[in-house]
Formats: structure tokens, sequence, C-alpha cells
């Protein structure tokens, strides 16, 4: 059984073809993805155009800086990865582990404190060392704890473009501006709007205030002729056909109060942006958004649930009669 791949590495090993079984047991045992590399120059150009997605570098002490020389047996091919390694602007930055075969020089060993681990002896020690160092990174306790909310930011529920849209306040979770709440909001009744979950704007839904009311249990309308006037019974009568959700699709009230709290807090936020820039603790303060946030990724885990549910063409409202 192939273990989750977790952990992506670049392994620089002028020896690695003789040894592609520790490839495997780390794929499989350890969850961590290798590209190999036997010299400094390919495995930096490769780092260079990919290390937004590496994690760690495994590191052997001697290897060539190119694959047709022999092997530079004084480590400063370690240590130009290092350098290169230590250039790289990434919020999280890159680790490394120094695999080799035998303990090495004095010089070398300060290079690279508490991270040497001799083959075959220390196996076990690093595989340790290098997860205990992954699980501690703020971003990867937040995908883990998040994973349930994050996993509905994809092109299949509310579009991925809201990933790092969550993960930003995510990693600041008292500290963030409410419009980017609103943003999810918005994307996320579009999306239920693409799976006929709600009505299409030809239904007469064109405004998020009216998606939110038909959302959290309220009725849409088949035609809208006057946007700016309060809903009363009278124009409900003349604009003819109403619809409302479903009852097997009818959202929970909790989830339906949630939604509404949501709405009107990231809404009425917007309409009060100077007043946040000029008095900030004025208008919500850190436990607020903490609060919202929370708030959001139950309402996300609860639109995945909506959407994996509604797998069919089906609409998921119907017509009703004029609201008595």
């Amino acid at each position: 059984m192939v273990v989750k791949t977790l952990i992506k590495a670049v392994w620089f090993d002028d020896e690695w073809k003789s040894d592609e079984d520790f490839i495997d047991v780390c794929l499989k045992k350890h969850g961590i993805q290798i590209e190999p590399f036997q010299s400094t120059n390919p495995g930096l150009k490769y780092l260079s155009e990919n290390y937004l997605d590496i994690d760690i570098i495994i590191l052997d002490a001697w290897f060539t800086e190119e694959d047709d020389q022999k092997y530079d047996d004084t480590g400063s091919q370690a240590i130009k990865v290092r350098n290169a390694v230590d250039k790289l602007e990434k919020e999280y930055p890159i680790e490394i582990f120094v695999y080799t075969a035998t303990p090495r020089k004095k010089l070398f060993n300060t290079n690279f404190p508490g991270r040497i681990y001799i083959k075959t002896r220390n196996d076990e020690e690093m595989f340790h060392d290098i997860h205990n160092w992954y699980n501690s990174r703020e971003d990867i306790n937040i995908k883990k704890d998040f994973k349930s909310a994050l996993n509905v930011c994809t092109d299949k529920y509310i579009g991925k473009k809201n990933y790092d849209r969550l993960f930003n306040i995510l990693k600041r979770p008292d500290d963030y501006s409410m419009s980017e709440i609103r943003k999810i909001i918005y994307s996320s009744f579009n999306a239920l709007q693409d799976k006929n979950i709600i009505p299409s704007e030809q239904m007469g839904v064109y405004k998020e205030a009216e998606k939110s009311r038909f959302f959290a249990g309220g009725y849409a309308f088949s035609s809208w002729k006057d946007k700016n006037k309060p809903w009363t019974k009278s124009k409900e009568e003349a604009m003819g056909k109403n619809y409302k959700l479903k009852e097997k699709y009818m959202t929970p009230v909790p989830i339906a109060d949630i939604e509404k709290y949501l709405y009107n807090l990231s809404t009425n936020w917007s309409h009060d942006q100077k007043k946040e820039e000029d008095n900030p603790d004025q208008i919500i303060t850190g436990f607020g958004k903490v609060g919202a946030l929370h708030n959001l990724c139950e309402l996300l885990v609860y639109i995945k649930w909506l959407i994996d549910k509604k797998l069919t063409d089906e609409t998921a409202w119907e017509e009703t009669k004029v609201i008595s």
C-alpha cells in the first residue's frame, strides 16, 4: 500500500542510481516523493523552477557539479546547494537533511548542525525528524485542521481561486478583511446557481441578497419588476410564479442562520469600509472575525454536502403557490 504523498524532496547524491530502493521506501513507507540528481547544477536548475512545491532537500556530503565530473570530496557542492536554497524567497523555507555514508569533517558538520544522518544507521531517525519538522509547520497544521473546508475550494464545488483566499484568512484568523468572506460567499452562490440548486438569473434572482434569502429558505420569483421597492404580498402576487427549495434540499435552520449572519456581516462591513479604516476596533474585533471564519467553514462543509447530494440534473427548487 502506498502512503499518501505529503512531502516533496530533491535528493543530491552522485550514487543515487545504485540506491533506487531508497526512493521507493521514501514514497511507500514515509510519504516522501523524491526527485533525484547526481550533480549540483541540474539539481539547482530543477529547484529554481519548482522550489515553491519543494519541502526539503536530502543531501549527500560529496557529489559533483556536473554529471560527467569526478565527485568533489571537499563538501563544497553541498555548501553551494545550501547557499542557493538560502536565497530562495519562500514563505516556509526549504529544510536540508544531510544523508551520507560516513561522518564528515568538523567544518562540514558546522555548516549543517543537527541535520546529518549516516546511511542505513540513521535512516529511521532521519525520517522521524523530517516528519516532525514538516508537521510543525504552521501551513501544514492549518491544512490538516481545516481540510474539510479547504476541500470545498475546488472547481467541483465553489472554485479553486477560493483556496488561496480561504487559506490566507486561516493564516491570520483575527486580522483579515471581511470583504474576503463576502467574496467566498458570492462564489458559493454562483456555484449553487451553476449546480441548479438555486435559481439562475433568468428566474429573477439578480442580487446576492435575494440568493441569500432563497438559500436560507425564502422565495425567488420569475420576474423582477421593481428591484428598489420592498417585498410585499401585492408585489409577489403581481410577479406571478414563486420558487422555493424542494424539501430534500431545504437548508437546515442552523446553517440558514449562519449563512444569513455571514452575508449580513460581510455586506454591512463593505458599506462601512471607510469607518473601519478610521476606527478598525469599532467595526469588528478579532473575536468576531475568528467566529465568522469558523462559521464560514461550517457553511462550506454543508455546501459540499449539498452539491454531493444533488448529483442529478434535476433542479433543487420547485414552483410554489403565491405566498399567503
